[in-house]
């Protein structure tokens, strides 16, 4: 890589993680902070040790790019007005969630007449305390910003390191992979696998259809990307369909009992030798000096199944699926976990 590609890199990054960061400062200030010292029950690493973790994951992605897997990530630099629109809205916003989490209120959604007999009721929640729960224009609109504020600017840093380990894992097959993103929100990371495997074959599931809306707006003309309404325990997919499947920061928001049937639904759609590309937060043990911020978070972002995410055996849970670990990597405040089904 050249060395002005280097200095893009860097000078775009590190924009972009001072622009959220500031959002969070910000946000902390007219609210008040969303995790109170005072509240933990342990040490909490202060910003330049989260910083210094944040650097980290930066070299990786920087490798990754200068191994051709992925185009220089700009992070949102190029449309400066865009980010500072999305700004407005967040902060017009925050008051309501405020509002939700001085008072403990997250079940708007469920109350609201109808989504009950649509929806299962672990989904009706505000989850984040945020407004419309995941089921609205003005929720799918926002949520991806939001996600870059609560991680200050590395949420797209540390999806593109489960990008890294499809894409490598894609190139190597000798046909156009069939591929699945599971609980796949506004098409993100869809789109960023599609910019480095063009070939693929993508398919997008949620159960937003909001959100499945606003995903398929980044695809104008794509003939090879299907988006589907549907939830991880009920997939609308056939046996044995796919090559490779991915689900990113969902589990922690399932019930243990859906984590349960999700798998097993993820095991029937993977071919024989597929994989499952499994990312979230990391759990407790994973990185010592975060365990006290793990414990802090379920309420502080309303996330009741969080708790026993983070005590929850991953290997063991895809195992009783009949799941294979190959791999998993902490990158920053995520986990990545990898996992195939056996060759018959």
């Amino acid at each position: 890589m050249r060395p002005y590609e280097k200095a893009v890199y860097h000078l775009a990054q590190s924009a972009r993680v001072g622009f959220f960061l500031s959002n969070r400062l910000l946000s902390n200030r007219l609210s008040g902070p969303v995790i109170s010292l005072k509240d933990s029950d342990g040490p909490i690493p202060n910003l330049s040790d989260l910083l210094k973790d944040m650097r980290h994951v930066m070299a990786q992605d920087l490798a990754h790019v200068d191994e051709g897997l992925y185009p220089i990530p700009l992070g949102g630099v190029a449309r400066p007005l865009k980010s500072l629109r999305s700004m407005a809205d967040y902060f017009s916003d925050l008051p309501a969630i405020h509002r939700r989490r001085r008072e403990d209120s997250h079940q708007e959604i469920f109350e609201e007449e109808g989504w009950a007999e649509q929806f299962p009721r672990y989904y009706l929640q505000n989850f984040h305390f945020q407004s419309d729960g995941w089921l609205s224009d003005a929720s799918a609109k926002r949520y991806d910003y939001q996600v870059e504020v609560v991680f200050l600017g590395a949420a797209d840093i540390m999806r593109r390191q489960l990008l890294a380990h499809i894409v490598r894992w894609m190139r190597g097959q000798a046909h156009a992979p069939a591929f699945a993103d599971l609980a796949c929100g506004t098409g993100r990371f869809l789109s960023q696998l599609r910019a480095s495997v063009p070939r693929a074959k993508l398919t997008g599931v949620d159960l937003s259809p909001y959100y499945i809306d606003r995903a398929k707006q980044r695809f104008p003309g794509d003939q090879n990307i299907a988006f589907i309404e549907g939830a991880m325990e009920r997939l609308p997919l056939e046996d044995a369909s796919l090559d490779g499947v991915s689900s990113i920061f969902v589990f922690h928001e399932l019930p243990p009992k859906i984590r349960v049937l999700a798998v097993k639904e993820i095991a029937r759609v993977l071919k024989p030798g597929g994989r499952y590309f499994l990312m979230d937060t990391i759990q407790k043990g994973d990185h010592p000096p975060y365990d006290t911020l793990l414990g802090l978070f379920p309420d502080a972002f309303h996330e009741p199944y969080y708790q026993s995410y983070v005590e929850c055996d991953l290997n063991a849970l895809c195992a009783s699926a009949g799941l294979v670990p190959v791999h998993d990597e902490r990158a920053f405040f995520s986990k990545i976990s990898i996992f195939e089904k056996p060759a018959v």
